[in-house]
């Protein structure tokens, strides 16, 4: 596999234990919006390499992660990179793609929005006409990540239903989890592809939501993210 080298350049948390990093994009870097990378850097158990989805989409002029931080060895050096801090990125893995069929429902929770807001920017960028419903499912309005780009997308045709499993307060949010009867509430189960990115126990939950929802096998896309 031949790497890219490239440098951190900035990085954000968004709440508690999430955080975002941002790093210069190689020139000959190419990638698709939904693809995965490896991210390759120095910890205290030697050079180690670990899966991310791109979090930025294919027009951006940088490349972004997003992630948990676990307090793993290889997390733990991720959070004490400094800007100019230089590591390696492998070229663009994995084949997640948004189906051509309209509406689509998109079902995320925590960090699973990383490869979804990879596809939802690049849809901003260029003017495809997607049209559905991000169910984003978080602990509370104050770890939400990407939030108000997200919500600004529903001029796009994207509409994001918050939900909470703590009160929020907020008319517009729904509490508790992503459940088939609040799916039914907002959108028709029975038209459209049907989006879920995340760690396997999010998956396991979000699979279990589309079988009450009769969801066919065809009409599901998922994708399960590696341990960290």
């Amino acid at each position: 596999m031949d790497w890219h080298a490239t440098k951190m350049t900035d990085r954000h948390l968004w709440c508690e234990d999430v955080y975002s990093c941002r790093f210069e994009r190689p020139k000959d870097y190419s990638f698709g919006a939904g693809q995965y990378l490896m991210l390759r850097l120095p910890t205290s158990d030697g050079t180690l390499a670990k899966p991310f989805s791109h979090a930025s989409a294919p027009g951006d002029s940088w490349i972004e992660v997003t992630t948990h931080f676990s307090g793993s060895k290889y997390k733990s050096a991720l959070a004490d990179l400094e800007p100019g801090s230089e590591v390696s990125v492998s070229p663009a893995l994995g084949r997640l793609q948004i189906p051509a069929d309209d509406p689509v429902t998109f079902l995320v929770g925590g960090i699973g929005i990383t490869p979804v807001r990879s596809m939802l920017r690049d849809a901003a960028q260029r003017h495809t006409g997607l049209t559905g419903t991000l169910f984003y499912g978080n602990r509370s309005p104050q770890c939400v990540v990407y939030r108000d780009e997200l919500d600004s997308y529903e001029s796009d045709g994207i509409r994001t239903v918050h939900v909470f499993e703590r009160e929020s307060n907020e008319p517009a949010a729904e509490e508790g989890f992503i459940t088939a009867e609040l799916v039914k509430h907002h959108v028709d189960p029975t038209h459209g592809p049907f989006v879920t990115t995340g760690p396997p126990a999010m998956i396991t939950v979000m699979e279990r939501v589309m079988d009450e929802l009769d969801i066919e096998p065809e009409r599901r896309v998922i994708e399960r993210f590696g341990a960290g």
